[in-house]
């Protein structure tokens, strides 16, 4: 599969990343937007097994998205594909 973000060098030995990145995992992730949130899925739920979501989602929130220079470009060239 496609790999479709960075990872740094102590990532490469993890598990769960070979495993997502093996040719095994196409069985249940069928598009490569899937891997992304396999792996924070994945993160989650062994760092906070009680399944409680409400940290990293105000960690989420609580950056500021509309003032990074990567989502202004996105979203501006999303804007023009779609307006």
């Amino acid at each position: 599969m496609q790999e479709t973000f960075r990872r740094s060098s102590n990532e490469e030995n993890s598990p769960l990343l070979r495993f997502v990145d093996s040719e095994k995992i196409t069985k249940y992730l069928k598009h490569a937007r899937e891997i992304p949130k396999s792996i924070l899925s994945s993160i989650v739920s062994v760092t906070n097994p009680d399944r409680s979501t409400a940290y990293f989602n105000d960690l989420l929130i609580s950056n500021d998205w509309e003032e990074k220079e990567a989502v202004k470009t996105h979203f501006g060239l999303l804007k023009t594909m779609f307006c």
